[in-house]
């Protein structure tokens, strides 16, 4: 049997194992960054839906400001009932401005702060994972290179008794 196939059989008894390991880690990896791409998208949308509802409390505010400094331009209302619609104006206005910012930071705390917190999150899984991988890698890469050594090792012990053989087969012929 040649040296290559005697040490070949022994050279693969460990790399089944760890290239399956591999082949996990390499799964949960994808599987991970899978999870990481739709936390940051999850918290694209959150970021999204944070800036509308701070543009509509700017709007509500501005709304507010720019009917508080037109009633206050203009002349008095003529009647009672023009004085009060206006004043109910603006409070609706002051509501809305209010309503919106209360939603806006609701919504800060709560459902942006948790996209941003699962964002995180997975992406220290990611990181935890693709370590796991690596060091896999670095583990099979590692045997493998032992494998290598052992087996050049095998074939130069190999390559010396052929030598050795030949040498007293020569000397012995010689005789």
């Amino acid at each position: 049997m040649p040296p290559s196939q005697n040490t070949q059989r022994h050279a693969t008894s460990m790399n089944p194992a760890l290239q399956h390991l591999l082949d996990l880690r390499l799964q949960a990896e994808h599987d991970a960054r899978q999870s990481l791409q739709a936390a940051h998208a999850a918290r694209l949308l959150e970021e999204e839906a944070q800036a509308r509802w701070q543009a509509r409390w700017r709007e509500a505010s501005a709304a507010l400001t720019s009917e508080t400094q037109r009633q206050a331009a203009a002349s008095l209302p003529a009647t009672a009932a023009q004085a009060a619609a206006n004043a109910s104006y603006r409070d609706r206005l002051r509501d809305e401005a209010a309503r919106s910012a209360s939603v806006a930071e609701d919504h800060r705390t709560t459902a942006l702060a948790a996209a941003r917190d699962a964002e995180g999150a997975a992406q220290a899984a990611y990181e935890k994972v693709r370590g796991e991988r690596e060091a896999a890698l670095k583990l099979k890469e590692r045997a493998e290179a032992e494998e290598k050594q052992v087996a050049e090792r095998r074939a130069e012990d190999h390559a010396s008794d052929l030598a050795q053989a030949a040498f007293a087969r020569r000397r012995s012929d010689g005789n």
